[in-house]
């Protein structure tokens, strides 16, 4: 608050008599030391400014740490440590309009006023809108309303029950009354306060809620939100949401007694409108998105940098991404070994560098029937007539199959070649072992065959050869023969 010679006058009045200690809002905090000379000596109100027409120092002392002031009865200033306790603290409002002291009526001693910032108390001199006193002993209850003063009890039912002790009941838009529990009637003196009846007629009804007694006659009645049940005694409750008007631009809630006005997802109540209408949150406030993100209406969306694509089980997470046979590792700046490669790659270190391959995952059986390998992955699918099934099987969809009716082949993809396991079935692993069995039967019989067949060709090749080589020793020995006899002929004819 800002002190001036007028408000001066009204804490006077506020805390004359009373030994108390209140914060008004000066502080220090500025580093060096307070100027005496000045009006403010350096402190500064906790609005932000330091004007003044008045001042009321205790002390003349030069104070060079940070300090806070207060006041006391007295109206002196005193300058304290900050976190000193104290009485609390007076601050200043403004307000368009305000109401004088009530005069108390006839039946009444005194009045006791309470403002709606909760501060109580007797000899008020003004008081702001939504104030109420309270007169004594009568019970008589006043608000006081913006522009049109005070207004005796009941008011409106939505701004503090409508002064009334126990219940207040809205008959119509102009007219609210008060109620009381059964077995209690309204005081005739104010109609805001319950006694105790003697003879209460509404003990007969035993009204759900309350009893309004008339001078027709009595009658059961509902709190706000609930509607009297046919029965004239039970009250049920009323969905407010049927009223299109409750919550315009906004979702209804209903509830039990009443009702709430929403925001759909994405949009938060605008406080500085009063709440009444829906404003969009940005949730890239608090980054959401592992990469980059982008507000919309009610909503958001992530993306993702260059070589990155989002998940498709998170899409506020990005993983690195190849759309082709091999690109070059992502690898960190400073630490060139350090380099990673995408789902179903395999890394390849070579001169010009580290890169990125594609691995083939058909390659390694890892669907039943039919396999597609893609970058980074495989889809495995299945023939018409049969349908895929935990993302390796084929299975006959019916046994009565008609190829005109066959379905689209569904192709599942899988981004991460490591995650999928082969397996076999019962049936296939009975014609493995046939296959395998006959195969072997059929090893035997050609080897016994080829072995019979070689039998036969050694033993006519035997024949063969051993007349060729009769013949030849024959001729080679004759030869030989004749030769020898000649050289004896001529060697005896030279000695003779």
């Amino acid at each position: 608050m800002t002190v001036s010679t007028v408000s001066n006058e009204a804490i006077r009045e506020l805390i004359k008599d009373i030994k108390v200690q209140f914060w008004i809002g000066l502080q220090f905090n500025n580093g060096g030391c307070t100027d005496v000379s000045s009006a403010l000596r350096g402190y500064e109100w906790t609005a932000g400014d330091n004007l003044t027409d008045f001042i009321n120092w205790r002390s003349d002392e030069t104070v060079c740490a940070p300090r806070c002031v207060s006041v006391s009865s007295d109206l002196q200033w005193t300058e304290r440590p900050c976190d000193d306790v104290t009485d609390g603290f007076l601050c200043e409002n403004s307000y368009d309009s305000v109401c004088d002291a009530l005069t108390p009526p006839d039946t009444d001693a005194t009045v006791h006023y309470k403002i709606p910032q909760g501060l109580e108390g007797e000899g008020v001199l003004s008081l702001p809108p939504g104030s109420i006193v309270t007169g004594s002993p009568s019970g008589l209850r006043y608000i006081c309303a913006p522009e049109t003063g005070w207004l005796q009890a009941p008011w409106p039912c939505e701004v503090d029950n409508g002064g009334c002790e126990h219940q207040c009941v809205e008959r119509t838009r102009i007219e609210h009354l008060c109620a009381c529990p059964p077995g209690h009637a309204l005081r005739s003196s104010n109609n805001v306060t319950c006694a105790v009846a003697t003879n209460d007629p509404c003990l007969a009804l035993d009204c759900d809620h309350t009893c309004m007694v008339a001078s027709d006659g009595v009658a059961c009645s509902c709190r706000d939100g609930y509607e009297l049940a046919e029965d004239g005694r039970e009250c049920r409750d009323i969905d407010d949401c049927l009223d299109k008007r409750m919550c315009p631009d906004m979702l209804c809630a209903n509830t039990i007694g009443g009702f709430e006005c929403n925001c759909p997802a994405g949009f938060h109540k605008d406080k500085g409108g009063g709440g009444g209408t829906c404003v969009d949150v940005d949730e890239c406030l608090v980054w959401p998105c592992e990469h980059a993100c982008s507000n919309t209406e009610g909503s958001y969306t992530c993306s993702c940098f260059d070589k990155y694509i989002q998940r498709s089980d998170d899409h506020t997470k990005c993983k690195l991404h190849c759309d082709k046979a091999e690109c070059p590792a992502e690898c960190d700046i400073n630490t060139q070994d350090d380099c990673k490669c995408p789902d179903g790659f395999i890394r390849d270190e070579r001169k010009t560098g580290i890169f990125c391959v594609d691995i083939n995952e058909c390659d390694t059986n890892y669907c039943e029937i039919g396999c597609k390998n893609t970058f980074g992955g495989y889809e495995c699918y299945c023939p018409l007539g049969f349908e895929l099934f935990d993302n390796f099987f084929c299975r006959i969809y019916d046994t009565d199959y008609d190829p005109t009716d066959a379905p689209v082949v569904v192709v599942t993809p899988t981004s991460n070649y490591t995650d999928v396991t082969s397996a076999v079935t019962p049936g296939g692993l009975l014609g493995i072992i046939v296959c395998i069995v006959f195969m072997i039967l059929l090893l035997v019989f050609l080897v016994h065959r080829i072995s019979k067949r070689r039998s036969t060709w050694k033993t006519s090749s035997e024949h063969k050869y051993e007349s060729e080589d009769m013949q030849d020793l024959q001729q080679v020995t004759t030869q030989k023969y004749t030769t020898k006899s000649s050289f004896a002929h001529r060697d005896l004819k030279q000695d003779t």
